[in-house]
């Protein structure tokens, strides 16, 4: 009788203990869907304050500044990109002496990938006139992620720049689309 009840117990209690596993569903498996959303990304920075010293012997030839410029351009655009370049504005006491100076800027590389750099430097101020130029500096780019270049602008001040004068000149970047692929 003892084995009985022993055996009746340890039944039921594997029963309670079994019952309430066997009873839990089955695994249950479910999913849903994530959206990726990438926004169009076209970004420019401009880095440095360069400066450019012309010193005796150096009149009316071009020199090259202390090449701290440089730009950072980041874009997944799928069309191909340019920057342009321009002359903005002139500061400080030698605006008046604009017609006797020239400015220009040359990039040291290209970003991204189908890029073709301007031919040369381009042209900022010419001494022949007081007006700045504005046009395509690097043309055809696409997919750059933060890609920077470095810039060489050089100067040339004809010998009726007054030395007593300082021109300092903002230059613009503009990043957008080529109109190419």
């Amino acid at each position: 009788m003892k084995q009985l009840s022993l055996f009746l117990f340890a039944s039921l209690f594997a029963v309670a203990v079994l019952q309430p596993a066997s009873a839990q569903p089955s695994d249950a498996t479910d999913d849903h869907s994530v959206t990726i959303n990438v926004d169009n990304i076209d970004e420019l920075s401009v880095d440095g304050a360069p400066t450019i010293t012309i010193n005796s012997g150096e009149l009316n030839t071009w020199v090259e500044g202390d090449g701290a410029g440089s730009f950072t351009v980041t874009s997944n655009a799928q069309s191909a990109r340019k920057i342009t370049v321009s002359g903005v504005s002139a500061v400080g006491n030698g605006n008046s002496q604009l017609g006797n100076l020239g400015l220009r800027v040359k990039a040291e590389s290209t970003p991204g990938s189908g890029s073709d750099a301007y031919s040369g430097s381009f042209e900022l101020l010419s001494k022949s006139g007081n007006a700045f130029n504005t046009g395509d500096f690097i043309t055809g780019f696409k997919g750059v992620h933060g890609t920077t270049t470095d810039l060489t602008y050089e100067a040339n001040a004809s010998e009726s720049y007054d030395p007593s004068k300082t021109t300092e000149i903002e230059v613009e970047y503009t990043l957008t689309a080529s109109g190419g692929n």
